[in-house]
């Protein structure tokens, strides 16, 4: 499906998506239709499942640990610029696009989840259980509605497969068309299917990498990438404060609205998520410690191999 035209793939993921919000509407009518909990005491007095199998409150530490782990939920929203050597006048509808994915994205995953929440028979059965939106369909509507909404929940992960392949595929297109590495894995990188026109020899390259990640331990997985994403965002909040100051990204079209607050305030809260991964001793730290292993190999090879080259230079972009 990655190989396939990004219009024929715009169709495909976007029936899979059709079926996901028809799953996500019954699951919300569901536990809105039998509210047992209030919703005040959610925000108010927020709790969890501890060790001991009892409801207690929530510590500020352990509420910016489970911040860390919803993140992971919600990126994905700034994908599409990802896309954007093949979308339709794409500096002036970039910005549009990734803050509609974002708010749909946020519609999308807080309503449903807040709708079992509030109407789950007993919260600690619910917290406790392995699979607990399928128990909660099954509770509420039966085995036969369970297996429809689990048939659509099927479809969301192949959907956001697809959708994650073809965006991967596309920055290693332009890795290798940045003569990142080798002569010969660059060639082949930047090949483009003369019939779909789309970087097929990437797209393979990455689904093989992915299926390889099958192989390997989810804890391992964790670690790898837990933080990677806390310091993507922060540097993409630097970016803007001095791009904005700078005059740097001054040919754009989209100018962010209350400009410095929200780059300022992001970069506040992800200092705190930070600070929340290095007091979690099993993940959040040796997670930080691989992300900054990364950062520094990254950081040795320009040196030692692009630099040498004679520099890291960004080639414009390509229609494909």
């Amino acid at each position: 499906c990655g190989i396939l035209n990004i219009r024929t793939n715009a169709v495909v993921t976007g029936l899979f998506l059709l079926i996901e919000f028809l799953a996500l509407v019954v699951l919300s009518t569901l536990g809105f239709t039998h509210i047992e909990h209030s919703f005040a005491d959610f925000i108010l007095h927020p709790v969890h499942l501890n060790s001991d199998g009892v409801l207690s409150a929530i510590t500020v530490s352990l509420l910016g640990m489970a911040t860390v782990v919803a993140n992971f939920a919600y990126n994905g929203y700034g994908n599409a610029v990802y896309l954007g050597e093949e979308i339709h006048d794409a500096p002036k509808h970039i910005g549009r696009t990734i803050l509609l994915a974002l708010f749909i994205g946020i519609i999308a995953e807080v309503v449903p989840v807040t709708a079992v929440l509030l109407g789950a028979p007993d919260l600690k059965t619910l917290l406790d259980s392995q699979n607990m939106f399928s128990d909660f369909i099954v509770s509420r509507g039966g085995n036969t509605l369970n297996t429809l909404v689990s048939l659509g929940i099927a479809l969301a992960v192949i959907n956001a497969s697809i959708a994650f392949l073809i965006m991967v595929a596309r920055q290693l297109f332009s890795i290798g068309r940045d003569k990142v590495w080798s002569a010969t894995i660059n060639h082949a990188l930047t090949r483009v299917h003369a019939r779909f026109h789309s970087p097929w020899v990437a797209t393979l390259a990455s689904g093989a990498l992915a299926a390889s990640c099958c192989f390997i331990p989810m804890n391992f997985l964790l670690v790898l990438t837990g933080t990677g994403i806390v310091v993507v965002y922060a540097s993409l909040c630097v970016a803007v404060l001095v791009g904005r100051r700078h005059g740097k990204t001054a040919h754009g079209y989209y100018r962010m609205p209350w400009f410095p607050w929200p780059p300022a305030i992001a970069l506040v809260a992800l200092s705190y998520v930070l600070y929340a991964n290095f007091l979690d001793e099993s993940v959040g730290r040796p997670s930080l410690i691989a992300t900054c292993v990364m950062m520094l190999i990254s950081i040795i090879y320009y040196v030692i191999v692009l630099k040498r080259r004679g520099g890291w230079v960004l080639h414009e972009s390509t229609e494909f």
